[in-house]
């Protein structure tokens, strides 16, 4: 007996299988379509399209049918009992979706196998979130690694610009008391060139590394502090801290450069991980005060001492393993934050934990 006569045979069968919550379908032995159930018919955008019979890989996209093919053959021998596919499939109206597939198959009381069953699922969405994450992920990575070239550029030409002012100052007095020999004269407009040739350079990297321009895009501040969580999201599951969030609705809009203002979020967010290692909780509040935004970060860690707090902006000051932290991330957001017209500070108590305060503009257009 067939598996189309086993299904025609039992209606009860049909009726259970209608009522999954899930595209269920059932090949015959050639490999054609015996059964789908209703919920395979709206997975596929049609109520009235007749199935049986028909060639099950026609749904699938032309480049994945050779190898689902070649799987179908191995359910129908019987040298692949089960298996379980991503793919893509292609709606009655051209739409492609991805889906899950889950193909067993099909024997009798004798052992013989009479079909292939199988489930089918949408998981566009899923897909279309994973790829979401993996594109955060990879930009998160990227911000931590520019960053990380702005702090190490930054303090190379902090390092460089030191002796740089003292060779400056020795050639204007070797200029002074040798520039009028003319075998000297030469040689000292060469050394002077290369050095102004040098500071320039040194101007270029702190351009490069703590950008400055004024003319920027209208950004929905709430949308960008949700970015940043996001890209943070791995970090806070470490630290086992909660997140609170109490945003402002509408949210408002700033004048601003996306990059830079998430680079000051992420040093903020992470100070405030870092403060907490024992897990905890970290708030984000938005709220309108007169024509500007203010975003209060906070933490529940183990706070700032009075002293350390009027230092907390100091370029290079840390009271981390200067091994590992140079001091750059808050002086970096202060002047992140500075550069978009706004303003900055740090509210803290030992055991009591801290709050960053950011003042910005809104934006006018």
């Amino acid at each position: 007996m067939n598996i189309t006569t086993i299904l025609n045979e039992n209606p009860l069968f049909k009726t259970i299988l209608n009522q999954a919550n899930m595209g269920i379908y059932v090949l015959d032995t050639n490999g054609l379509f015996s059964f789908v159930n209703h919920y395979f018919h709206d997975l596929y955008g049609s109520s009235d399209t007749k199935f049986e019979n028909s060639d099950p890989l026609e749904l699938i996209v032309p480049e994945e049918r050779e190898k689902l093919r070649q799987k179908l053959k191995s359910h129908l021998t019987g040298t692949n009992e089960r298996e379980s596919y991503i793919s893509r499939a292609i709606k009655n109206k051209g739409q492609e979706i991805d889906i899950a597939l889950d193909v067993a198959s099909l024997r009798n009381n004798e052992g013989q196998i009479i079909g292939v069953l199988g489930f089918v699922r949408d998981i566009t969405q899923h897909v279309q979130t994973m790829k979401e994450r993996k594109r955060f992920e990879e930009q998160a990575l990227m911000i931590e690694k520019l960053a990380a070239l702005g702090r190490l550029a930054t303090t190379v030409v902090h390092q460089i610009n030191n002796p740089l002012e003292a060779i400056k100052n020795y050639l204007y007095l070797l200029k002074g008391e040798c520039g009028q020999v003319e075998a000297n004269k030469d040689m000292i407009e060469k050394i002077e060139h290369e050095v102004f040739r040098i500071a320039k350079l040194t101007r270029q990297i702190v351009e490069f590394a703590v950008p400055t321009s004024t003319k920027f895009p209208a950004l929905d501040i709430v949308c960008l502090l949700e970015e940043t969580l996001f890209l943070m999201d791995k970090k806070i599951r470490t630290y086992n801290v909660t997140v609170s969030e109490d945003f402002v609705d509408p949210p408002p809009q700033v004048q601003g450069s996306p990059y830079e203002l998430k680079q000051a979020f992420l040093n903020i967010i992470f100070n405030a991980l870092e403060a907490m290692p024992e897990g905890g909780t970290l708030s984000l509040d938005v709220e309108n005060i007169g024509s500007n935004v203010e975003i209060r970060i906070s933490d529940t860690g183990s706070g700032i001492t009075k002293e350390n707090l009027k230092k907390i902006f100091d370029p290079f000051f840390s009271t981390k393993d200067p091994a590992q932290y140079m001091g750059l991330g808050l002086s970096v957001s202060f002047h992140i934050i500075h550069n978009h017209g706004g303003a900055m500070r740090v509210e803290s108590e030992p055991h009591k934990g801290s709050c960053v305060i950011i003042s910005l503009p809104i934006s006018s257009s």
